[in-house]
């Protein structure tokens, strides 16, 4: 299992009531000071061009703390400026500039040693009904990812979805939306990263939401966090869905998952070094209890077997 961070993580933690932040600001070199205090984390997840303004220095950092780069992201959300959409901006230059940027993002992806870059498309969706034309938004979805695709097919981009917010209404808001973009663009080097706490906002099954993206043949991101359901809670991996969480690792397993295990959380309130330890640990321990209890015996019970004896076997074992 190789474990990645979001450096977000130890940033200071804004949201819309507190926006100076729970914590001091930190610079990406405090960010990664952070990151190589938490034990087992190999991999960090950097955006573009916040983080990597100077390329020189990236690198000799990430050098210096030992990491690797798990995902380079293109950050076409957090300026006002994609407020009605990137790829999607009703404004042919803003929807441009998107493209540039991610091509950019593409070209240090690869420079790192990396070759993967996350589109996370926050900004991309309508808040009212009558606000956008939606077959326009979706060629232009189509046409600007292709785009980027052909740009370098040694990178892959993965497609990362969530239901809503910063939009009330994302368009890329769920696995099947998703994967059917994907299928549209129909490009090899498109990947799908299936955020835990965005699969739980849109009333996804983790482990269902895993098995359709293996079958579709793409390359898969995960990032782990946790969440009640009704909005992205980013709270620490394993925490609340015990079950959810205990069938996906048996998934992950059975299809033998070899990608990075991604830590996305916002610990807000929590020291952000223990809050990524306890993730961790959290999911070695759901990892550990899956190879115990035997990947082929609990898939020899799925779907043969009533499920009141399924959770039989379940608790019989947790109680040992």
């Amino acid at each position: 299992m190789r474990f990645a961070a979001g450096l977000w993580i130890f940033s200071s933690c804004l949201d819309r009531f507190c926006t100076k932040g729970y914590r001091p600001e930190t610079s990406f070199e405090e960010r990664l000071e952070l990151a190589s205090q938490v034990k087992d984390l190999s991999g960090v997840e950097i955006a573009h061009p916040g983080e990597t303004s100077d390329l020189d220095e990236t690198k000799l950092l990430l050098k210096q703390h030992g990491f690797k780069v798990a995902m380079v992201c293109s950050d076409v959300f957090s300026q006002a400026k994609w407020s009605m959409g990137s790829f999607t901006s009703p404004k042919q230059e803003i929807r441009r500039e998107a493209i540039e940027l991610t091509k950019q993002a593409m070209n240090v992806s690869a420079e790192l040693g990396c070759y993967r870059v996350s589109l996370w498309l926050g900004q991309d969706g309508f808040d009212y009904p009558f606000q956008v034309d939606y077959l326009k938004a979706w060629n232009w979805l189509i046409e600007g990812i292709r785009e980027c695709a052909d740009h370098n097919p040694k990178v892959t981009l993965f497609l990362e979805y969530k239901l809503k917010e910063p939009r009330t209404h994302c368009f890329m808001a769920n696995v099947g939306k998703t994967l059917y973009l994907a299928d549209q663009i129909d490009r090899p080097n498109l990947g799908i990263t299936i955020d835990v706490g965005h699969a739980l906002m849109a009333q996804e099954n983790l482990a269902e939401s895993f098995a359709l993206v293996h079958m579709s043949g793409r390359e898969l991101h995960m990032h782990f966090n946790d969440a009640y359901r009704y909005w992205d809670d980013d709270m620490i991996a394993g925490s609340i869905h015990f079950w959810e969480f205990l069938e996906l690792m048996a998934w992950l397993h059975r299809l033998k998952y070899n990608g990075w295990y991604s830590l996305d959380m916002y610990p807000y309130r929590e020291d952000p070094v223990r809050a990524c330890e306890q993730s961790i640990k959290n999911l070695k321990w759901y990892a550990e209890l899956v190879e115990r209890m035997g990947v082929e015996k609990i898939f020899e019970l799925v779907g043969k077997k009533r499920i009141e004896e399924v959770y039989e076997f379940l608790r019989e074992f947790l109680r040992k």
